[in-house]
């Protein structure tokens, strides 16, 4: 009976050793539950602002997208302003080359017939 009893004491011992190890055990499982809302948390806040800078990226993009259309439409402008600028130079150089033939052929007589005259040729009115 003693040895029965022996054996119950110390069972009850190791009971109470086990005990205060779940309970051991339970506070640090509090902890680590803790620890990972915690880092779950930090993770969500990653996550949001991945999401935003992502979003961001697109409006960026897009506008990106948008400045390079309006840049080759102003490039094609340019460029047919530029065909039409050679055209009327073209139609303008041997008008410019007579005129300066013309002024620089005037003579000084022919100012002088000029200022005689009373009224201007028709062609000049």
């Amino acid at each position: 009976m003693q040895r029965r009893l022996g054996l119950l004491d110390g069972g009850l011992r190791k009971l109470e050793v086990c005990g205060s190890h779940i309970a051991d055990l339970e506070a640090e499982l509090t902890i680590c539950a803790l620890k990972v809302d915690d880092v779950a948390a930090q993770c969500d806040d990653f996550r949001d602002d991945i999401k935003a800078m992502v979003s961001q990226m697109k409006d960026e993009k897009a506008t990106e997208a948008a400045e390079t259309q309006r840049a080759q439409e102003l490039q094609a402008a340019l460029a047919l302003q530029e065909q039409q600028c050679e055209r009327e130079k073209a139609q303008l150089e041997p008008l410019a080359a007579a005129a300066l033939t013309a002024v620089t052929s005037i003579e000084g007589k022919d100012l002088i017939a000029l200022k005689a005259e009373r009224k201007p040729p028709p062609a000049v009115e």
